[in-house]
């Protein structure tokens, strides 16, 4: 392990994979004033030679192994497919360098918990693309739930669709929903205690297009995920009620994307009935700072390197969280039933 000589050192970084996310990482990872992205790995010539024009100051290598072992780099950025996540990060982390996983986790539960399991021996920083989580959007929207700004939380609704990037490897659901469910177990504080899924595979057998799911969680909050790459709609949406007033992010709009909403449901009790008034007080614009949600999780990784803190709400834990919602959901989608999960 590269000893930091101090906390303003830029981090040295290796990259392994330079695929469809790869480029956008590197870039970043390479511009970061706390990092320096001193090598890029990939088994693809053509995209070497890409990433040799696009990366200057860069070394550019065919093989993981000329990362991991580098005694230079402190810190891997796994841009590679989600079944070889596993084994790339306990390789990583067993050489004595802090990985950054690029979502999902990995495809299973039990790769999952290896990589967790390997980061508590090692007491290493990992840290997993849940790229939504550090969109100043969602954080001001965060900042109202967690200051009671809606009352009790109730509700979350995620709308993800768009027409486009029709994946081979994965569904909709693993391909998209990952992201919102990372916020949404972020605003509710847990896990779920039961996942509905649905969806239908109509371009590839076994590869869902279209998915709607449902998770109840053991407080009694609900919240329901919509994933979809065959859609006309381009939606990127969440939506959150509570037991006193509403809140949405609708990235597709041009201006006001975070709302406070005055409205809801007013009960009173009389007599032992039960009256209900709608309440409509109007919307109130949410200002956010203006910074590029991938930059943020990058500096972020970095911070967590150079400060030695080890709290994240991207973290492998929170990860493995989200882990567990996919895998319910896909059992689901395949057995066409609720499934129910354990009490962690």
């Amino acid at each position: 392990m590269r000893l930091r000589s101090s906390s303003m050192d830029a981090v040295v970084v290796g990259q392994v994979g330079y695929g469809y996310w790869g480029p956008s990482l590197a870039r970043n990872f390479a511009g970061r004033p706390g990092g320096h992205l001193a090598v890029l790995a990939d088994q693809d010539p053509a995209r070497r030679v890409l990433a040799g024009e696009s990366l200057p100051g860069t070394r550019i290598v065919a093989d993981a192994r000329s990362v991991i072992d580098d005694p230079e780099v402190e810190a891997v950025v796994l841009a590679t497919p989600p079944a070889t996540h596993a084994a790339l990060a306990v390789a990583a982390m067993r050489a004595g360098k802090h990985v950054f996983i690029e979502k999902p986790l990995a495809l299973t539960v039990e790769d999952g918990a290896t990589i967790a399991a390997a980061a508590e021996d090692t007491g290493l920083v990992v840290v997993v693309g849940h790229l939504l989580l550090f969109h100043p959007a969602v954080r001001a929207l965060t900042r109202i739930v967690d200051t009671g700004g809606l009352g009790d939380l109730w509700t979350v609704e995620c709308e993800r669709t768009n027409l486009g990037q029709v994946r081979s490897d994965v569904n909709a659901w693993w391909s998209i929903a990952p992201h919102d469910v990372a916020v949404i177990l972020s605003l509710t504080g847990g896990e779920p205690d039961w996942v509905s899924s649905f969806g239908q595979a109509f371009i590839r057998p076994g590869r869902e297009d279209d998915v709607y799911t449902a998770l109840r969680f053991p407080t009694g909050q609900i919240a329901h995920v919509h994933a979809s790459w065959l859609s006309p709609h381009r939606r990127r949406r969440l939506s959150v009620v509570g037991s006193k007033a509403m809140a949405v992010f609708d990235d597709a709009e041009p201006v006001d994307k975070v709302r406070l909403l005055d409205r809801g449901v007013d009960v009173t009790e009389s007599g032992g009935e039960i009256s209900t008034t709608l309440r409509d007080g109007g919307a109130t614009a949410v200002p956010f700072a203006d910074t590029e949600p991938l930059a943020a999780e990058c500096d972020h990784f970095l911070d967590l390197i150079r400060t030695g803190e080890r709290r994240s709400p991207a973290g492998v834990h929170e990860a493995l969280s989200v882990l567990r919602v996919l895998e319910a959901g896909t059992r689901s989608l395949r057995d066409g039933a609720p499934v129910v999960l354990s009490p962690r």
